[in-house]
C-alpha cells in the first residue's frame, strides 16, 4: 500500500462523510419544497428516492476522492468535477433502470452541494498538509527537496529540535547508518514519532519505484491479488461489450481514414512481450509511413515519418483502439503497463535483472506510466517509465486503475504526452 503520513486533520473522513450525506440528502428538499415536504406522504413520493440518490452520490464521490489522494497527484482537486458528475451519472442510470420516480431539481441541487462540500473539505484540510519532516543525512536520506506539502530539514546530529515533529525520514537499507543514528531512530519510535523509510516515502511522493532498489524489496508484498486480476478481466470484457455500439463504427471509420490518407494497410502489427512473459501480436492503427525503419520506440526528430492522420490519432490515443481485440482475447487489459516490443524487452532484460517481473500483470492499453509521463523518446525516458510501471505493480488495486481511467480521459481530451 502507499505510504501514509500520520498527521492531525480536523476533517476526518467518516465524520465529514456523515455530515455531508445528511446535508446533501436533506437540504435540497428544504430548498425546493420548504417545510411542507415533511407531510405524511413524504416518504412515498419522488423526494425520498432523490434524497437517497443524493446521499449515495455524495458518499461514493467523497470516498473516491479520498482514495485518489492516497496516490501521488499534482492537483487532486481537479478530480472533484469529473468524479461528481460521473458518480451522479451512474446513480441516475441505476434509478432509470429500476424505473424509480425521482426529482431532477433535487438531484441537480445534490450534485452542486457535493461539488461545493468536496471543494471546501479539500481547501480546509490543505492547511494541515504542510509537514515538517526531519531527514537522517545517510544514503537516500539526502535526496529530498521541499515541496508544497513537505518541508525537509536535515539533521546534523541524532537529536530532534523542540516543537512539533511530523516524522523522521531515514534510509533503512543504508550500510552507512552508525550506531548513534540507529539508537536515535529507536528512541523516536519509543516516543511514538513516525520513522519513515526514505525509499518508500520517495515512491509515495513521485509515483515511481527506483529500479535500483526494487530487488531489495519483499517480492511477496508485490504479488498482485489473483482476485483483483480475475475481477479486472471480467470488468474489461463487460466494458468492451457495453461500448461496442460506439467503438465498432469508430474503428471502421478510422480504418478507412488511414487507408485513404497514405499508401499501406490500416493496421500495424508488432510482436510484443505480454502476460507471464509470453509473446503476442499487438494491433494498432498505422500512424507512420510504411517501411519507415527506426528503433523500437519513437525517437526525437522522427515526426516527419508520421502521417497526417497519424498526427491526430496519436495525439488522442485513437491509434490504440484496435487493441480492444487483444483485450477480448485475454492478451491485454484496459489498464496496465504498456507491452514492450521484442527489441526493447530484450534490452530491458539485459539491463534490469528483474525486468520479467513487470509481466506478472497483463499489459494495458493505458497505464500509470502513460498518464504520468507520456511517450518515451530515448533510453532515459524508457528507464523512467519503467519506474512508473513498477510502482503500478507494487500498488496494484482497483482504486489505482480507476484513477488511471480518469487520467486517461484527460489524456484523450488534451493530448497530454503525445508525439
Amino acid at each position: 500500500m502507499a505510504l501514509h503520513i500520520k498527521k492531525s486533520n480536523p476533517f476526518l473522513f467518516y465524520p465529514f462523510a456523515l455530515v455531508g450525506v445528511l446535508l446533501v440528502s436533506f437540504v435540497p428538499p428544504l430548498l425546493v419544497l420548504g417545510w411542507g415536504c415533511w407531510g405524511t406522504t413524504y416518504w412515498l413520493d419522488t423526494t425520498s428516492v432523490s434524497m437517497a440518490m443524493d446521499g449515495l452520490g455524495f458518499y461514493v464521490a467523497a470516498l473516491m476522492l479520498r482514495r485518489f489522494e492516497r496516490f501521488p497527484q499534482r492537483n487532486p482537486v481537479a478530480f472533484i468535477l469529473p468524479i461528481s458528475f460521473s458518480v451522479f451519472g451512474v446513480v441516475l442510470t441505476l434509478v432509470l433502470i429500476l424505473r424509480a420516480a425521482y426529482s431532477v431539481k433535487l438531484i441537480l441541487i445534490g450534485l452542486l452541494l457535493t461539488i461545493l462540500l468536496l471543494a471546501f473539505q479539500h481547501r480546509f484540510s490543505r492547511r494541515s498538509r504542510q509537514l515538517n519532516l526531519f531527514t537522517v543525512p545517510v544514503g537516500e536520506g539526502n535526496q529530498f527537496k521541499n515541496s508544497d506539502h513537505y518541508t525537509f530539514t536535515r539533521l546534523d546530529k541524532p537529536l530532534l529540535p523542540e516543537g512539533e515533529v511530523a516524522g523522521v525520514v531515514a534510509d533503512m537499507q543504508s550500510g552507512l547508518m552508525t550506531e548513534d543514528w540507529q539508537r536515535f531512530l529507536s528512541q523516536c519510535a519509543l516516543r511514538r514519532i513516525p520513522v519513515y523509510n526514505a525509499m518508500q516515502l520517495q515512491e509515495s511522493i513521485t509515483g515511481k519505484v527506483n529500479v535500483r532498489h526494487l530487488i531489495e524489496n519483499d517480492f511477496g508484498d508485490l504479488s498482485p491479488s489473483l482476485f483483483h486480476q480475475n475481477l479486472k478481466r471480467l470488468l474489461d470484457v463487460l466494458f468492451l461489450l457495453l461500448v461496442s455500439p460506439v467503438t465498432i463504427p469508430l474503428i471502421a471509420a478510422i480504418t478507412l481514414w488511414v487507408v485513404f490518407d497514405s499508401p499501406g494497410g490500416a493496421f500495424f502489427i508488432q510482436r510484443r512481450m505480454g502476460f507471464n512473459g509470453e509473446w503476442f501480436n499487438v494491433v494498432k492503427f498505422r500512424s507512420m509511413t510504411v517501411n519507415h525503419g527506426g528503433e523500437a520506440f519513437t525517437e526525437e526528430g522522427e515526426s516527419h515519418r508520421i502521417t497526417r492522420v497519424g498526427m491526430v490519432i496519436r495525439k488522442y490515443r485513437l491509434d490504440e483502439l484496435p487493441q480492444f481485440w487483444n483485450v477480448l482475447k485475454g492478451e491485454m487489459s484496459l489498464i496496465g503497463p504498456r507491452p514492450e516490443s521484442e527489441t526493447l524487452a530484450n534490452w530491458y532484460d539485459r539491463e534490469v535483472p528483474f525486468f520479467l517481473y513487470r509481466h506478472v500483470v497483463r499489459p494495458g492499453i493505458s497505464g500509470w506510466a502513460q498518464v504520468m509521463h507520456g511517450y518515451a523518446a530515448g533510453v532515459g525516458d524508457m528507464k523512467e517509465k519503467l519506474e512508473y510501471d513498477f510502482y503500478y505493480i507494487k500498488h496494484f488495486s482497483l482504486w489505482l486503475d480507476l484513477l488511471i481511467w480518469y487520467k486517461t480521459i484527460r489524456t484523450v481530451l488534451t493530448g497530454f504526452g503525445s508525439r
